[in-house]
């Protein structure tokens, strides 16, 4: 594991070289129980987390006995109400802060406290302080080094590979130190932190209210991810008891870490929707899960997720927490409401044979058709026989579909009948999320309309109506009733350019020429762009065989929309624009190369402290003491100042007078900041004191 501070001073590398050689010693792997298949009783045994990072396998069996961290947690807690930093360290601590938001270097850091701090506290010495405050700590797993598995589970005794036979442990060494980790960051120890601060757990009563509201209970809307079906069944099913219970929405995905894109790493993420919408998707709110590094996609998800899931069901069981809003103990429960991601990474994750097989569709058994690739069309071409099915009436898939279809697939008797069960069930596996009782097959895995609406779909309709859809040898294809000109293309394009600069911020990113640029639109600018139509089996298909690659599986999902916005609540709630942000915020994260996976999770590890310090009061007010001034007047000058010195007014004055040009610029700037209309030039006074600004 790589230190923050690879570059301090020659003191501090002393204590960096001491502090490395114990570190190794505590990245350990996880030694937890094997999982089971689905159709055993599962063990309620369940790791606790260690201050060594190691996963223990202490009986859970009473979650009273399981409190052991959360008790030290709460003494932690206990201690740091009586704790003062000691000179130099909060304003350490407030440029580490800095450091984490603008990314600047560790030189920066050294010579910015040398100049500005009499105490010179250094990097190593600030995180390590950080670190003692906030109990935050990562698991460090063994894995792969070409990410086939990790080595957990039935794994976990393994010394080399099942799939590559590469070996897991450094040859150079006489520890057993594993070539490559994977980190996961566990949820109940920020749960912990979080419910202890008043403020936050205030905050966290979101899901409470408003499911306790007259308009929820009354009336029938899609306002938030609690008016799905699937959290109502979760309720009916004893989740969610208590009014601080946290409903949670995960999500999977994977970026590549470098612009080369030659290591593609993989996110868990999850956000919690007992913090209202406004704010839950905020960069401080994301919780990141664990971090699955490269230098390919993860080969065994199951082993990768597992000490997740392994948290994941003790946080259904229950951990006790502290309420620092009523000052009283209770147990928390935590559930999964949904997990999403596109659709390769939710085949991976459900363990199905994925979009390009003829069982693609998660939701129902239509059976695709094979024309050089595999469609999906409602009815077959004229004069090929299949199967025609009625929109209204799929044949859907239940959640005992799934179990049954396992059940098929591991009574196979050899591969070759492993592969034909694959391609008539469309199931290649068995998920580890079979073990989570708030998961359940296809109902929690909604469709994103991040990817579905503004990626997919708008790509292929402009290509319709370019007249570029079908290749060179289908080209009379592309001259149809809805295909626009292409001089006329030429003019949209040219005036989206023209209107670059006059475009309001509200849009998102500015738009580009679409004839130039189509093939490297983002989402954001697609959903600017177009809304796509339902239209696509009468107007583009016509049941004929030529165009079957009009009917790819994006299209198919747009039956299944609106039964997922009733099981799942608003598309808004588990779209995939909160985890394609984050993937773009950890980027410039990474600073080495040699061990760009270490360095990338003690930079998440670091902001995750970061983030929760604020939780700490005693602490946090110390380090941020502007936060608690009173309003001053330190200057005879000033004549207003808000809380925080962001914005200040000073004599001199003079008179001015509001024309009317100046009044229709006030109203533009009011209308687009307060989103309020103002029609009366009388409302604002014609006469008044102009103020300098600073």
């Amino acid at each position: 594991m790589l230190n923050i501070n690879e570059q301090e001073s020659s003191k501090d590398n002393n204590e960096d070289e001491q502090d490395q050689k114990s570190s190794d010693t505590e990245i350990l792997d996880s030694e937890s129980p094997g999982y089971e298949p689905i159709f055993q009783e599962f063990s309620d045994n369940s790791a606790s987390d260690c201050k060594n990072s190691e996963l223990s396998t202490d009986d859970s069996n009473s979650v009273l006995s399981t409190s052991t961290q959360n008790e030290s947690n709460q003494d932690s807690e206990n201690e740091n109400a009586n704790i003062q930093l000691p000179p130099g360290f909060p304003e350490a601590l407030r440029l580490l802060e800095i450091k984490s938001h603008s990314n600047m270097t560790n030189n920066m850091y050294r010579e910015i406290i040398e100049a500005f701090s009499e105490q010179h506290v250094s990097l190593y010495r600030a995180t390590n302080k950080l670190a003692s405050l906030v109990s935050i700590d990562p698991v460090w797993i063994d894995c792969c080094v070409k990410s086939c598995c990790a080595f957990t589970g039935n794994l976990k005794n393994l010394q080399e590979c099942p799939t590559c036979g590469e070996k897991r442990y450094k040859s150079n060494s006489n520890d057993q130190i594993g070539r490559k980790k994977m980190a996961y960051f566990p949820l109940k120890d920020r749960f912990v932190i979080q419910y202890q601060n008043s403020s936050r757990s205030l905050e966290l009563q979101y899901r409470n209210n408003y499911t306790t509201s007259q308009e929820y209970l009354q009336y029938r809307s899609y306002g938030d991810v609690f008016d799905g079906g699937r959290y109502q069944e979760l309720v009916e099913e004893g989740h969610f008891m208590d009014y601080r219970d946290i409903a949670l929405i995960a999500s999977l995905d994977g970026y590549n870490i470098f612009k080369q894109k030659t290591d593609d790493c993989w996110i868990i993420l999850f956000i919690n929707a007992n913090i209202p919408p406004e704010n839950c998707v905020k960069r401080n709110n994301l919780l990141i899960g664990a971090l699955i590094p490269g230098p390919s996609a993860p080969g065994d998800l199951n082993s990768f997720l597992y000490p997740v899931i392994e948290k994941l069901k003790e946080l259904e069981h229950g951990i006790r927490c502290h309420d620092g809003y009523t000052n009283q103990d209770f147990i928390l429960h935590c559930s999964v409401v949904s997990w999403s991601g596109d659709m390769p990474a939710l085949a991976k994750l459900m363990c199905t044979t994925g979009h390009n097989s003829y069982q693609g569709c998660r939701y129902c058994d239509l059976r695709g058709i094979w024309e050089n690739h595999v469609y999906f069309p409602i009815k077959p071409p004229k004069g090929k026989t299949g199967v025609a099915y009625n929109p209204n009436n799929l044949p859907k898939r239940t959640h005992q579909d799934y179990l049954n279809k396992i059940i098929k697939w591991k009574s196979a008797k050899n591969n070759r009948d492993k592969e034909r069960i694959e391609t008539a069930t469309g199931v290649n596996g068995q998920s580890i999320l079979f073990e989570l009782k708030s998961t359940k097959f296809p109902n929690s895995f909604p469709i994103d309309i991040m990817h579905l609406l503004y990626e997919n779909i708008p790509g292929y309709m402009f290509r319709h109506w370019y007249g570029s859809f079908y290749p060179n040898n289908n080209s009379s294809l592309n001259i149809n009733e809805y295909t626009i000109q292409r001089n006329v293309w030429n003019t949209i394009g040219e005036t989206m350019e023209k209107n670059k600069k006059s475009m309001p911020v509200d849009f998102g990113r500015p738009p580009r020429n679409i004839v130039k640029y189509y093939n490297g639109f983002k989402a954001e600018e697609w959903a600017n762009w177009v809304k796509p139509r339902f239209l696509i089996n009468r107007i583009y298909y016509h049941q004929d065989q030529a165009r079957l690659p009009a009917m790819k599986i994006c299209f198919h999902y747009l039956l299944h929309l609106a039964d997922t916005i009733k099981i799942n609540g608003p598309c808004w709630s588990t779209w995939q624009f909160p985890m394609e942000r984050l993937c773009g915020m950890l980027i410039p994260l990474v600073q080495s190369k040699l061990h760009p996976y270490d360095n990338l999770a003690n930079q998440i590890i670091l902001k995750e402290r970061l983030n929760h310090l604020q939780f700490i009061e005693h602490i946090y007010q110390q380090v941020h003491p502007s936060q608690n001034k009173s309003i001053q007047y330190n200057d005879e000058n000033i004549v207003f100042t808000n809380l925080n010195y962001e914005e200040e007014l000073y004599f001199p004055t003079t008179k001015h007078h509001l024309n009317k040009s100046m009044v229709n610029k006030l109203k533009k700037q009011y209308s687009t900041c307060y989103e309020t209309k103002i029609i009366l030039q009388q409302e604002f006074p014609e006469n008044g004191k102009k103020y300098a600004r600073l």
